[in-house]
């Protein structure tokens, strides 16, 4: 993880000096103490329109072109929230008045962490996906592309996020707690093989700091 966290800092091709890799390592201990992890996840048919998807049992729809290319190979997709909790937002709060540069670091083993989390959510679910054949597509989520951060309220409302994890939505569409994900994930058979969303995809690319440097 202490890659990643670096990769967020800016240290893409470079090794940070001892004491910027003092503070990583201890505010990665901090966080490993601080996130309280909680996820929650629900499986739904899709129903496949022009432009646009539903999903069965619910009135979530799936807009824009680039999730409908996403799921366009499946049936069935994922639905998954994912939360550190509470804590880790307050503590970066803290820091931000009191040392800014330990709250940034902070803020990137956040960011890396939530990451691990959700792979962890994922790896989990796809052991029981292989018994039936099946696997799951990478994961994309709200304000990727052209698939609306809008959507976010309307999201946590479909699996009740907000009963079981605590998570909330702020009129501008930003999850409460912040090191928070929602994202949709795709059931496909074993075999089939899909190119797997880059940078490019999201609609912050060429102002996000934490861009892996595609071309």
């Amino acid at each position: 993880m202490k890659q990643e966290v670096l990769r967020y800092l800016g240290y893409n091709n470079q090794l940070p000096d001892e004491k910027t890799s003092v503070l990583v390592d201890s505010c990665l201990e901090e966080i490993a103490g601080l996130a309280e992890v909680r996820s929650t996840h629900r499986f739904y048919e899709i129903k496949k329109a022009e432009g646009y998807l539903a999903l069965k049992g619910t009135n979530l729809i799936l807009a824009g072109t680039d999730i409908t290319r996403h799921l366009a190979h499946s049936s069935v997709c994922l639905l998954m929230a994912v939360t550190l909790g509470h804590k880790v937002d307050c503590k970066i709060r803290y820091y931000q008045k009191t040392d800014f540069s330990r709250a940034l670091v902070l803020d990137a083993c956040a960011t890396a962490a939530i990451e691990e989390a959700c792979n962890n959510v994922v790896q989990d679910l796809a052991q029981d996906l292989l018994k039936a054949g099946q696997k799951l597509t990478t994961r994309y989520s709200p304000g990727y592309g052209d698939f609306p951060l809008e959507i976010q309220s309307r999201f946590v409302e479909t699996i009740e996020a907000d009963r079981s994890i605590g998570l909330t939505v702020t009129s501008a569409s930003i999850l409460i707690p912040r090191k928070s994900v929602t994202a949709v994930a795709g059931v496909i058979d074993l075999d089939q093989d899909l190119t797997p969303p880059t940078c490019l995809d999201c609609r912050q690319y060429g102002q996000c700091h934490y861009s892996k440097g595609v071309e």
